[in-house]
């Protein structure tokens, strides 16, 4: 069974996770995680244990083109 994490996020830690999770390339993933972990090192760790075909734009960019694609 998965422990439970609480790890607190300022509003410029959340942002910095969202940014990781649009990002289109791997490059723009590891840089938002690398500027996480310098403010919150615990969620950087999370997010590092995550693999980020479950929750990442950028691995499904390299394999399905995403012509005109938005949600709502």
């Amino acid at each position: 069974m998965r422990e439970t994490h609480c790890i607190e996020l300022e509003e410029e830690d959340e942002e910095l996770v969202w940014q990781a999770q649009r990002a289109e390339a791997e490059s723009e993933y590891l840089a938002s995680v690398a500027q996480l972990s310098r403010q919150n090192e615990a969620a950087a760790q999370y997010i590092r244990g995550v693999e980020p075909l479950k929750w990442c734009l950028y691995p499904y960019l390299a394999i399905r083109q995403m012509y005109g694609w938005q949600t709502t």
